[in-house]
C-alpha cells in the first residue's frame, strides 16, 4: 500500500440547454494528476449525486479523502440530527474519508472549479446543447481534448500524462454490482471545516457543538469517527502554527456500525489529517 495521500476534489454545477432542459453536471478530479471524470444527470436527486461517486472511483480510482462543498444531496441534511444520507454511508462503505468545506467558499475547492470553468470555456460554450441526451453524445470530444490538455500546475506534462503517476485501485464493476441497495454505516471518518460562530460554536450534520468563546471568527477542523463514535474538534493559529487537539465528544450513533470490507482497505496507516489541514 502506497504512504501517499490521494486526495480527489467532486462539485456539481447546473447549465441549461438550448431547448430549456435542465442539466446537472458533476466533476470529480484528482488533485495531483488533474485526472477527471464527469457525470450527467437529468436531476440531483439521492441517486444522481451518489453517481459521481461510484463513476468517480471506477474510472480514477478509490482516493484516500475526498473533498466537497456542502450540497444537501452530498451531506444527505435532513432535519433530524445524526442521520446519514445516502453519499455518506456510499463513501465509508467504500473505505473514502470526506472532507466538508466552509458553506459558501468555493474559493477552497479551486482544483475542480477551475475544472468546471475548463469545460464551460473549452467545451460547452462552443456548442450549442439542445438536450441532456446530445451532450451525452459530445461529452466524448471534451475527454479526448482534456487528455491532451496540459494545465500549469503539471509543470509541462498533459494530464494523459500525469494521470499514469496515479495510484489508486479502481471500483471494479463485480464490486459495484455488489453494493447493497440499503447502505450500513460504515466505520470511517468524515471531516469538516467550520467558522466557529459568535457563541463560540459550530454546527454539524444540523447540531450545534460547543468550540470556545476564545475561537469566535476562526476556523476549525472537525473529524466524525463513526467507529469509535467520537467527534474531535482541532484548530491551529496560523499555517505555519502546529494544529491542536481542542475538544472531544462522544457521538452516539443508535444504528449499528460495520467494520469496513478488507476489499477497501487502501493504508495500512491510518491518515494524519492533522497534516494536511
Amino acid at each position: 500500500m502506497s504512504d501517499e495521500v490521494v486526495i480527489f476534489a467532486c462539485d456539481g454545477t447546473e447549465r441549461y440547454c438550448t431547448g430549456g432542459e435542465k442539466v446537472f453536471v458533476f466533476h470529480t478530479i484528482a488533485h495531483r494528476s488533474h485526472a477527471l471524470a464527469q457525470t450527467l444527470r437529468a436531476n440531483k436527486s439521492t441517486a444522481a449525486t451518489c453517481a459521481p461517486l461510484l463513476e468517480g472511483c471506477a474510472r480514477l480510482g478509490i482516493p484516500d479523502l475526498l473533498q466537497l462543498d456542502n450540497a444537501a444531496a452530498f451531506t444527505g441534511l435532513g432535519r433530524a440530527p445524526r442521520v446519514f444520507g445516502q453519499f455518506v454511508r456510499l463513501a465509508l462503505y467504500l473505505g473514502r474519508e470526506l472532507l466538508f468545506l466552509p458553506p459558501g467558499e468555493a474559493q477552497r475547492n479551486p482544483v475542480v472549479e477551475r475544472a468546471h470553468g475548463t469545460w464551460v470555456q473549452s467545451f460547452w460554450n462552443k456548442n450549442p446543447f439542445t438536450s441532456l441526451r446530445a451532450l451525452e453524445r459530445k461529452s466524448s470530444k471534451f475527454f479526448a481534448w482534456y487528455a491532451e490538455y496540459a494545465p500549469k500546475a503539471l509543470g509541462g506534462l498533459t494530464v494523459k500524462q500525469a494521470a499514469r503517476h496515479l495510484r489508486c485501485k479502481k471500483l471494479l464493476r463485480r464490486q459495484r454490482a455488489q453494493i447493497p441497495a440499503a447502505l450500513p454505516l460504515t466505520a470511517g471518518r468524515v471531516h469538516f471545516i467550520r467558522k466557529v460562530d459568535a457563541q463560540g460554536a459550530i454546527t454539524l450534520l444540523t447540531e450545534p457543538w460547543q468550540v470556545s468563546k476564545s475561537l469566535v471568527g476562526h476556523y476549525v477542523w472537525a473529524t466524525l469517527d463513526t467507529g469509535k463514535a467520537a467527534l474531535s474538534l482541532s484548530h491551529r493559529r496560523s499555517e505555519r502554527a502546529q494544529p491542536r487537539l481542542i475538544k472531544q465528544y462522544v457521538y452516539d450513533i443508535e444504528e449499528k456500525v460495520y467494520k469496513l470490507k478488507p476489499e477497501f482497505q487502501r493504508r495500512a496507516r491510518k491518515i494524519d489529517i492533522l497534516q494536511i489541514i
